[in-house]
């Protein structure tokens, strides 16, 4: 007997990790399905092919599984649009089922589908809220026996918490999703905020673990998507956090993993459930080379100056 398993991403790249851990645990890319907000992840190139896993996903759908076998889900990454969402970059059995979902009957088709595989209803909500603000989900159908397995390669990767996401977006007002509230631009995510932590509302538990720091998103002004955190560096003696090593993901051509950039470069935006930051390409492109290097001694206190005079942030240290 298989059950089907749901799970949420903030980050592209975790839900894209989890994929490949599922395939690597032996589970058919034929058995899991990714659907994700485009508007949310421009960085991505669908390559648009096909097979037989999405035969009939519906006029103007191009969302391939792989490319025949052996190449894996994620190969086959295609665009398709759901009334009600916009675009989506989607592969497996439920981009093929989503895209056939009708205007006028998005909400109750996409919740519909969620239901229909065993996803509760109030969960199927809160996963098509989340869906609609810039995540993904990644689905799998899995045998019994290996469900608990399944569970634990999803929550390694990151998922959310979707309880504590839906009690997130209920405390803020939400109830339940709605198509007609279409698809959430950029400027309506969050508002304009400043840098050095301020924010418009504490979010309800103003505590998290480290763990669930790293791999958080990060977001441009526009309230785009641009990378992902991927460590933070704390002072030893004041345990203050003092830079965040973030992974841009290819924003506006900025490649690699290793771009140390000053905590107080990111504000929390309790809307977007990630950190948005103000800094560009150029300053990016301009910082300081001498914090590449991974035997640079951090205790010198004058090249710190110099980063954070770069990215115009204050000292950690307050000096």
């Amino acid at each position: 007997m298989r059950r089907t398993l749901a799970a949420l991403f903030d980050d592209y790249d975790d839900a894209a990790t989890a994929v490949r851990r599922l395939e690597d645990a032996g589970i058919s890319y034929r058995d899991i399905s990714i659907v994700s907000n485009a508007a949310g992840n421009s960085h991505i190139i669908p390559l648009g092919t096909t097979d037989d896993a999405v035969a009939g996903a519906g006029a103007g759908a191009t969302i391939g599984a792989a490319f025949g076998g052996g190449a894996g889900l994620l190969a086959g990454l295609g665009m398709v649009t759901i009334p009600g969402f916009g675009p989506m970059i989607a592969a497996g059995w439920l981009a093929a089922a989503a895209a056939g979902v009708t205007a006028g009957a998005a909400a109750g088709g996409l919740v519909g589908l969620l239901v229909g595989t065993g996803v509760n209803d109030e969960e199927a909500h809160v996963y098509s809220e989340a869906l609609r603000r810039g995540g993904t989900i990644v689905m799998a159908r899995i045998e019994a026996d290996r469900y608990e397995d399944a569970q634990a390669i999803l929550a390694q990767s990151r998922a959310v918490d979707i309880a504590e996401r839906g009690k997130s977006y209920m405390e803020s007002g939400w109830s339940r999703f709605e198509d007609s509230a279409g698809p959430r631009a950029p400027a309506e995510i969050g508002p304009e905020r400043g840098l050095h932590g301020r924010t418009a509302q504490l979010p309800s538990n103003p505590l998290i673990d480290s763990s669930r720091v790293e791999g958080t998103g990060v977001y441009d002004r526009n309230g785009t998507h641009i990378g992902a955190v991927k460590r933070l560096m704390i002072d030893k003696v004041t345990g203050r956090i003092a830079y965040v090593v973030m992974s841009f993901g290819g924003f506006l051509g900025v490649g690699g993993d290793r771009h140390v950039i000053p905590w107080d470069a990111l504000t929390y935006d309790t809307h977007l459930q990630g950190y948005r930051t103000s800094i560009t390409e150029d300053q990016v492109r301009g910082a300081p080379a001498f914090y590449r290097d991974p035997n640079w001694d951090w205790s010198d206190r004058e090249r710190e100056r110099e980063l954070h005079d770069h990215y115009g942030v204050k000292y950690y240290w307050g000096g």
